[in-house]
């Protein structure tokens, strides 16, 4: 082993390092810094090697690497790659700059503020800008009710265009000639809630709708509808009475991409108000600066009074739509009671409703993604929905824990149900409801079928009539209490899910099968004896049990108890306290 030459390793960051590596001659691997550097010249140690025995240094004369210590050079060489690649990144990191981004300004300067964005704001001018809205008139300012227009597709109101036409003959917005044979009068539709919409979709017209009129009939349409039916098809007829026009004869009266009609509708292009400025500033002379001020004055005070009084227009046609809401004669409001349609008008929240429920009216997040909304910063709760209000009201008739009874009187004798309102409150309230207006008196058990079911109610006797206390079906309610176990059990028969209306039937024995698929509601309590003569009705098994001969009529009904009554007084003050005490803990 003393005789084995050595390989010398130089680094920046250790000492010479000397070992034995085997009797093969080596190659001297040398890292300066972070470079790597093969020498295949004759390399002598910093220190000599002393030869075993004693002698003179022994110098390295022969380079190259053996078999066994490959693997030794080859980790070497990676660390050195490794070395190389965070040094090149280093020095792009240098040619890049550390601080490129040190000039940046959270501001505009005075340069790119005179370079970029006009270098000062311009002063305003005085006057009226924008353009006019689709349902005014160009010359008043005002919505039409008589629209007309010329060939330029502005549009005036016929009460004010036609004698200033026949004053001036000019034209207000152009300031060009105009007679009163050139003014077009215009047929524009209204729909039921009096807006002006085309009256082939539907589509109302709004300060972005593309509306074009036909010159040969006056015509109203949107622009999208004549240029299906129309010019799409090559058929140029009138699309309300098929008279024939000419691609001429289409006159646009608003399009916001169309450049030269909004620039003609724009307020500071009117000739008319050029005029009238130009007419007052010379009045004013000197003092006009001031007088326009004053001017402005009136002209924001007019503004205001305005707003003021469409404000107390709308609040008044929203008064009188809840009026009309909550009218008893409404078709919505069938089957709802006084007391329910006082509690509609208290405007209970959501958690006074449904305590627990705190659903906001997202006023806050909608002002706060659109400029169009009022500013709301607060998160006020959103009144409750019908179906809210029902569902309360129906919770507390369940927490009564009472029952209803009612008698049905039929041609064969009468019977006594007791109805399970504090199991199922809405099917319950449909059934005492309809058997208080009446609405079983002279209807027929028009199928009766011996060991299973008599069915009756419908007002047709055909099986496929009747309505709800409500007017439309409603949900199933189903209890794991109330099953076909017996005989005498009440349920309403239906053509579907969630498809209960007014039809029931009275079982004769128990139908587990019918369990969870028809809403139990109630059970004969007296009157078996005349359950027994309905079963043995003869019927005619070829017409679906139909009864023979006059049948089983219900002659009428009459109703003993009825929870709901109690109900709604006790949901209504409970809704009046909470209120009150919102009201009471609201700040002043």
């Amino acid at each position: 082993a003393h005789n084995r030459p050595s390989v010398l390793l130089h680094t920046s960051a250790t000492q010479s390092t000397r070992r034995c590596l085997g009797p093969e001659p080596l190659w001297s691997i040398q890292l300066v810094g972070r470079s790597e550097r093969f020498s295949s010249r004759p390399h002598r140690c910093r220190r000599p090697l002393l030869h075993p025995r004693g002698g003179a240094p022994t110098a390295v004369t022969q380079h190259n690497i053996s078999q066994p210590y490959a693997a030794a050079a080859k980790a070497i060489r990676r660390a050195a790659q490794v070395i190389r690649r965070r040094s090149s990144r280093k020095r792009l990191i240098a040619t890049m700059g550390k601080n490129q981004h040190s000039k940046d300004r959270m501001f505009i300067t005075a340069t790119e503020h005179a370079g970029l964005y006009g270098g000062y704001k311009k002063k305003k001018t005085i006057g009226l800008t924008g353009a006019l809205p689709f349902d005014c008139c160009a010359l008043s300012l005002l919505p039409f009710d008589s629209p007309v227009c010329a060939r330029d597709g502005i549009l005036f109101d016929a009460l004010q265009l036609l004698p200033y036409v026949q004053e001036k003959g000019v034209s207000p917005a152009t300031g060009k000639k105009l007679a009163v044979k050139d003014v077009l009068r215009l047929k524009m539709a209204k729909n039921q809630d009096n807006q002006w919409h085309c009256p082939v979709t539907c589509k109302v017209f709004t300060n972005h709708s593309k509306v074009v009129c036909i010159a040969t009939t006056g015509n109203v349409f949107s622009k999208d509808a004549v240029k299906e039916l129309c010019f799409k098809r090559n058929c140029l007829e009138d699309l309300l009475d098929a008279t024939p026009f000419r691609k001429e004869d289409v006159i646009s009266l608003h399009d916001p991409d169309d450049k030269d009609l909004v620039s003609r509708r724009d307020l500071a292009n009117f000739w008319h108000l050029q005029e009238e400025r130009k007419k007052r500033d010379a009045e004013l002379g000197s003092k006009g600066s001031f007088k326009q001020t004053d001017a402005q004055k009136e002209v924001l005070a007019e503004a205001k009074r305005n707003v003021q009084e469409r404000e107390a227009q709308r609040l008044a046609k929203e008064k009188a739509r809840q009026e009309a809401l909550n009218a008893p004669d409404r078709p919505e409001n069938r089957g709802l009671t006084e007391a329910y349609l006082r509690v509609r008008q208290l405007g209970a929240t959501t958690d006074e409703v449904t305590p627990g429920s705190k659903l906001t009216s997202g006023a806050t997040s909608g002002s706060f993604t659109s400029s169009a909304m009022d500013r709301s910063t607060t998160a006020a709760l959103r009144a409750a929905t019908d179906d809210e209000l029902k569902t309360a009201r129906w919770k507390v008739l369940r927490s009564l824990g009472q029952k209803g009874y009612a008698r049905i009187r039929t041609s064969l004798g009468d019977l006594n149900v007791e109805i399970h309102c504090d199991m199922v409150p809405r099917a319950a309230e449909n059934f005492l409801g309809l058997c208080r207006d009446g609405k079983y008196d002279e209807t027929l058990f028009h199928r009766v079928v011996r060991h299973f079911v008599a069915q009756g109610g419908d007002p047709t006797g055909t099986g496929r009539g009747g309505d709800s206390l409500w007017g439309a079906p409603f949900a199933d309610e189903f209890d794991s209490r109330l099953t076909h176990s017996e005989r005498g059990v009440l349920a309403y028969a239906n053509d579907g899910r969630d498809r209960n209306k007014q039809q029931f039937y009275v079982t004769f024995k128990s139908c587990g099968h019918l369990d969870n698929k028809h809403t139990v509601f109630g059970r004969v309590v007296g009157g078996h004896d005349v359950l027994d003569r309905i079963e043995r009705i003869e019927v005619d098994a070829a017409d679906d049990h139909r009864p023979l001969k006059d049948g089983v009529k219900i002659l009428g009904t009459d109703v003993f108890v009825d929870p709901t009554v109690e109900a709604d007084a006790k949901f209504e003050g409970e809704l009046r306290a909470k209120i009150a005490a919102r009201a009471a803990a609201a700040p002043a």
